[in-house]
């Protein structure tokens, strides 16, 4: 793999493929037999209903700690709502592209999730008394997102691969010892909702099969998700600089990246025997 596969991939992101096709079964070739698995997941979802008004105590005052000036607690807390917004218009791009039953009912519990968590985080920052715009690095990212136009399966691996676990992991790394109650329990209450998406994330990718696609296609996939990775990771980095360093140290966006080709093997994005040639290909394209 040269600069031959570079270019090809530099050329084909997520707004340069092909529109989707139809949800037949050539989209969705195992979807039949995961039905049950998406049902499972519906009913689940329908037994952990929460309410962002009544499941918070919102009579409890805003916290942060004293090294964090209130600039960059508001920028946290707006990223976590921008990321909300994104991956619940993601979710809202997919549906419509996944076949009538039981995947597509598990899809639309999760649209109702991330509306929730939307009125949590605004709720929050208006009592916070501000809200930061999105950073361009993210909106760059959920505009890919938006945009794309290729294979139903990589639709999911951005937004349930990359999106749910990993870009919006490393905000929930940032508040895990945060002080403020409020921010505590809303992300324990979306982080309950959030096991579920990743687990129907690998239910569409198992519906999905991955691994039968060509590996032109594959590559590709991976090269955009892998700026679409760049992006959420450095976007949090900006938002914080030097004060939160420490707790999104360049090794933590790293180990990230590499968690990531671990869950792409597994899910089928990179073959046995290909991890040569897609680090080949990955080392090719210059960053950014």
């Amino acid at each position: 793999m040269g600069s031959g596969v570079a270019g090809d991939q530099s050329s084909r992101g997520f707004a340069q493929r092909s529109a989707p096709g139809p949800a037949t079964a050539a989209v969705w070739p195992n979807a039949a037999s995961i039905e049950r698995d998406g049902a499972a997941l519906a009913a689940k979802a329908a037994s952990q209903l929460w309410s962002a008004e009544c499941d918070i105590d919102w009579r409890l005052a805003p916290v942060r700690p004293w090294w964090l000036p209130r600039r960059n607690h508001v920028m946290l807390a707006s990223q976590f709502l921008h990321g909300e917004r994104a991956a619940r218009s993601a979710c809202e791009a997919l549906l419509p592209l996944l076949p009538d039953g039981a995947l597509r009912l598990a899809l639309a519990t999760q649209i109702t999730d991330e509306a929730r968590h939307c009125e949590a985080y605004e709720r929050y920052l208006a009592r916070l008394g501000d809200i930061s715009p999105r950073r361009t690095l993210l909106a760059d990212a959920f505009s890919r997102i938006a945009d794309w136009k290729g294979p139903a399966g990589g639709l999911v691996l951005a937004t349930h691969v990359v999106l749910e676990s990993e870009a919006l992991a490393i905000q929930q790394d940032l508040v895990r010892d945060f002080p403020c109650p409020i921010l505590q329990r809303i992300c324990q209450l979306a982080g309950r909702d959030e096991s579920r998406h990743l687990a129907l994330g690998r239910i569409l990718l198992k519906a999905a099969d991955l691994a039968a696609r060509p590996i032109d296609e594959r590559l590709a996939l991976h090269h955009a998700l892998h700026r679409l990775w760049q992006d959420c990771a450095q976007a949090v980095v900006e938002d914080h600089g030097v004060i939160l360093w420490r707790a999104v140290p360049r090794s933590r966006l790293d180990a990230g990246w590499r968690r990531l080709q671990v869950t792409f093997r597994r899910v089928g994005l990179i073959g046995h025997g290909e991890a040569r040639a897609f680090g080949a290909a990955e080392a090719a394209v210059p960053a950014g």
